[in-house]
């Protein structure tokens, strides 16, 4: 990636790290009282927090218009609330060992990736950038208080395509709190889900509050194992059709993680294999 492109994404991500609900509803109605519209306020705002000057400097001004501008987005809450699988968690919180499941939220403005890194129409890289006006709560599981796996738009939308190429007998690589494993086990074409998972804790925590309340539950199978040396074996993979693997938070762990499971001769024989957000580690490598 150029340098502006590089420089913008460091940016971006600075800010989703450090002050990712600065904007607020006053400051927003300001700015669309003057004929902007949320995305377009909520760009300016994050971009004078992050020290750009749009109205002097002449590359702080291509910057914001070629790589700001366009990563902001308003979401819909009602359309990611009636995703199915919102029904299935547990409203109360619920410990399983070091792991909790419990109810968390965005702010009203607060920012956050909501998809993958899409390519713009000179072949930068963009980010995407929601934001609800309203507080949207979702459901996620805390290892020892700190995010291991949440439902959230970013998870809902980073699974279609995989979801979509999921057939025969699936396997997938990483539990989290099953959200591929909800969805593909409802497809015609998909005979069976085998989730590959290392940590006895979150299983136990999927099997008792979760799985239960899956509508096909009896056509996922749990393995407790290290997906690394489960996927290493030939015999294993021989198995299944389709492959898809989820093993990371985000990019910070998943370059390394990405690029040691793609180096498994076992893996680099299968025809149907996905990984989750590859369009941003693709990126990012």
């Amino acid at each position: 990636m150029n340098y502006p492109n590089t420089r913008a994404l460091a940016l971006l991500g600075n800010y989703l790290n450090e002050r990712a609900d600065f904007a607020k509803a006053r400051e927003i109605a300001v700015l669309t009282d003057l004929g902007l519209s949320k995305a377009a306020a909520m760009a300016q705002l994050v971009a004078a927090s992050c020290g750009l000057d749009v109205e002097k400097n002449a590359a702080d001004r291509v910057l914001f218009q070629t790589y700001f501008l366009p990563a902001f987005k308003e979401l819909d809450p009602s359309f990611y609330q009636q995703d199915a699988y919102y029904t299935c968690w547990e409203k109360a919180p619920v410990q399983e060992g070091n792991f909790c499941l419990k109810l968390l939220s965005y702010k009203p403005y607060e920012c956050f990736v909501w998809n993958d890194l899409k390519r713009g129409p000179n072949g930068e890289a963009l980010a995407q950038i929601g934001f609800f006006s309203q507080e949207f709560v979702y459901p996620a599981v805390l290892e020892n208080n700190r995010i291991w796996m949440s439902v959230t738009p970013n998870e809902i939308e980073t699974m279609r395509a995989p979801l979509r190429r999921a057939h025969g007998r699936v396997l997938t690589c990483g539990l989290g709190m099953g959200y591929f494993a909800f969805y593909a086990s409802q497809k015609q074409e998909v005979h069976s889900v085998t989730v590959v998972e290392r940590s006895a804790e979150a299983i136990a925590l999927f099997s008792k509050y979760l799985l239960p309340r899956f509508p096909l539950a009896q056509k996922i199978r749990l393995v407790q194992a290290d997906a690394f040396d489960f996927a290493a074996q030939e015999t294993n993979l021989s198995l299944f059709d389709y492959l898809f693997v989820d093993l990371w938070r985000d990019v910070s762990d998943g370059l390394t993680l990405y690029k040691r499971f793609k180096a498994l001769k076992s893996v680099q024989k299968k025809e149907w294999v996905d990984y989750w957000i590859e369009p941003t580690l693709q990126f990012y490598l």
